[in-house]
């Protein structure tokens, strides 16, 4: 009997070793997988942010190709800081064109932003000239606008004073 005690002593503690080692293995594998279906649900939180930020990057980036676009569509756009005196030199060479004098030409000054640069010039000249230069005041492609005109008639001439603004990128 003693042996049978035994034997059943030896087979309980057997069951229960194997129990306990089912058991822990069991709660380590469930461990794992929380720990690894954290990670999973971690790393896809990220992939979903910067597949966000990508999208939004490209929308921005289309955003900017249609104004470049829409700008290079214009018949008048900024020009580069490098083309300012090239603009100023149609300027200045539609004046000779016109039958015109130049009896003054200044450079104002540059907005604060760098987005344009004033300029001032005097001219003279029959009226029918001053006013034809001015109706197609232009050079080129370039954004120029007249800001002030201020007209004096002198001598049987009209002499003309503009200020006018190139834009720049």
């Amino acid at each position: 009997m003693s042996n049978m005690k035994t034997a059943m002593l030896s087979n309980a503690v057997k069951n229960s070793r194997t129990m306990m080692m089912f058991v822990s293995f069991t709660v380590v594998m469930t461990l794992g997988t929380f720990a690894l279906t954290s990670k999973a649900v971690s790393t896809y939180n990220e992939a979903m942010e910067i597949q966000e930020k990508t999208t939004e990057m490209k929308s921005t980036i289309q955003d900017w190709k249609g104004k470049v676009e829409f700008i290079n569509q214009q018949s008048y756009r900024p020009v580069s800081e490098n083309q300012i005196d090239s603009v100023n030199s149609d300027i200045l060479m539609s004046i000779g064109a016109n039958n015109l004098k130049l009896t003054d030409f200044q450079v104002s000054k540059a907005s604060e932003q760098k987005i344009s640069h004033d300029f001032s010039l005097k001219i003279a000249g029959q009226y029918k000239d001053v006013i034809h230069f001015l109706a197609l005041f232009q050079a080129k492609d370039a954004l120029v606008n007249l800001m002030s005109i201020h007209f004096v008639p002198r001598d049987g001439m009209l002499e003309a004073d503009v200020i006018y603004r190139i834009y720049t990128k």
